[in-house]
């Protein structure tokens, strides 16, 4: 069976775009080169699809606005995941060991996140389901009136 590495990002117009497509053609394994595919923007309509029959999700994210919703938009399509080790992922998440999590800074921790996540995938969902459920629960509500809050004591200690 063939499996394919999908990033959701075109790389493009990124600035590692000549190294990228370096390391794409110097792959002498046509079907392991051919394996690899970078999307452009989706829809959002395809999302869930994407998740749902995906073998696992990867966030290797240094952006803190996006951090949770990609790992809660997996885990919500039975899909587990693997996550960088940044501030916010550890705020949003308090049980971090039910996850596989990596660098994102480093390419070796990010290639063992794969392979963690490819040999523990049937066992990881249940734990990281159950893990996020507390996050799973919240209401938009709740979060209106943290920002508020947080609001509030920022402008009274001025």
């Amino acid at each position: 069976m063939r499996h394919t590495l999908v990033f959701t990002a075109p790389y493009l117009h990124s600035p590692k775009s000549a190294e990228i497509s370096g390391i794409l053609n110097g792959c002498n394994d046509i079907e392991a080169r051919n394996s690899v595919i970078f999307l452009d923007r989706l829809p959002s309509s395809d999302l869930p699809s994407l998740y749902k029959y995906a073998i696992a999700t990867i966030v290797p994210t240094l952006f803190e606005g996006s951090c949770p919703f990609p790992i809660l938009e997996s885990l919500a399509m039975d899909t587990p995941v693997a996550i960088g080790r940044i501030e916010v992922t550890e705020e949003v998440i308090p049980e971090m060991d039910a996850f596989i999590t990596f660098d994102p800074y480093s390419v070796c921790e990010i290639e063992k996140a794969i392979h963690d996540l490819w040999m523990h995938k049937t066992t990881l969902l249940p734990r990281q389901k159950l893990a996020i459920s507390n996050v799973l629960q919240r209401k938009w509500s709740e979060v209106a009136g943290e920002y508020y809050s947080l609001i509030h004591q920022i402008m009274d200690s001025n």
